[in-house]
């Protein structure tokens, strides 16, 4: 009887040991392979907007200018897990010109051509357009590594240029951008960037929407969506986008005045400059 009760104590200390032995033993594993498990703990510090532009010469000898828009995004994160940026995106809805508007107006609905300004501008005024824009990661910029702060590149290519495109469905006519269903993937640089001066002819600065959180700036990085807070956007800037795949973006981020590159508005035949 004295036997099997020590037969019964040495198996249950053996069991206690191999217990104890399996939950260090496990610790220590997800202490090592935390870095695999733990999801990246993003945090957006701040965007630097970059008004790209790119000349050249029309056939008749004028020049032209071609314009796109980079986001250079100060991102910190607080875990050591890495994270692959997929892509960033500019979406939301953004009041429309109201001449534009028709485009997307199903043909019965329209006004009949030759009205005054004024009837397209009452009719039109609180119309927005829901707007879907995918920008493109610089690839030396993809991954942001754990327990540190990194910088990004994000370039929108506008291939509307000013063009406003028409796509039915993806306006309201009454300003209520949640019934709209559908987005427009091409938006008019004036759907970015404020309308500015022939003049200039360049940018001088970002739409309303996007200060006002009416225009959303995300990414999608580590399986999740990430958006900047309207405040975190910064003064935009100009480059030439020749220069941006070289950009050095922490230093442009951090020093913009020092790195700016100064575009002179181009000179065409018409206005004999």
């Amino acid at each position: 009887m004295q036997l099997n009760r020590k037969r019964i104590l040495s198996f249950l200390d053996q069991i206690f040991k191999a217990a104890i032995g399996g939950i260090i033993a496990g610790s220590i594993l997800i202490y090592y392979l935390r870095p695999t498990i733990e999801s990246p703990k993003l945090n957006v510090l701040g965007v630097l907007p970059v008004a790209l532009v790119e000349e050249g010469s029309l056939p008749d000898g004028n020049r032209m200018q071609a314009h796109g828009l980079g986001l250079i995004l100060k991102i910190e994160n607080n875990s050591p897990t890495p994270a692959i940026v997929a892509m960033s995106v500019i979406q939301g809805c953004v009041l429309m010109d109201p001449f534009a508007v028709e485009l997307s107006v199903p043909e019965k609905e329209r006004l009949i051509s030759g009205r005054e300004k004024n009837v397209y501008f009452e009719k039109y005024r609180y119309t927005i357009q829901r707007i879907y824009f995918s920008g493109s990661i610089r690839k030396d910029t993809q991954v942001i590594p754990g327990y540190g702060a990194t910088y990004v590149g994000a370039f929108f290519p506008f291939s509307a240029q000013e063009v406003y495109v028409g796509l039915p469905g993806s306006i309201s006519l009454t300003g209520r951008c949640h019934e709209i269903k559908v987005a427009n993937t091409e938006p008019s640089l004036f759907q970015v960037f404020n309308q500015w001066s022939a003049h200039s002819k360049l940018p001088d600065g970002l739409r309303l929407e996007l200060a006002d959180g009416r225009l959303k700036v995300g990414m999608f990085a580590g399986n999740q969506w990430i958006y900047v807070h309207p405040r975190k956007i910064k003064s935009l800037q100009h480059a030439r986008t020749e220069d941006w795949p070289r950009l050095e973006l922490a230093q442009m981020y951090e020093n913009p005045a020092k790195l700016s590159n100064p575009i002179r508005p181009v000179s065409t035949a018409a206005d004999g400059r």
